[in-house]
């Protein structure tokens, strides 16, 4: 006989979710409207792209990492 684990709905739904890329560690909210997750999301795209954005959260991973 197979045992299944059941997990609260809510649970589930954060196991398989994308992490943001701005906020690492947390799930991707859709915080940005049209966005289907980081991969299209203008905000992470804008951070990517952009030389002193990138390097303002490469600094503040850092720090996070180092606390």
């Amino acid at each position: 006989m197979t045992t299944v684990e059941t997990r609260p709905v809510a649970q589930q739904a954060t196991d398989c979710a994308p992490e943001c890329a701005l906020r690492p560690g947390e799930a991707c909210r859709l915080c940005q409207p049209g966005a289907t997750g980081p991969d299209d999301c203008p905000v992470a795209w804008l951070v990517r792209h952009d030389p002193e954005l990138s390097a303002q959260l490469r600094a503040q991973l850092e720090a996070r990492r180092c606390a």
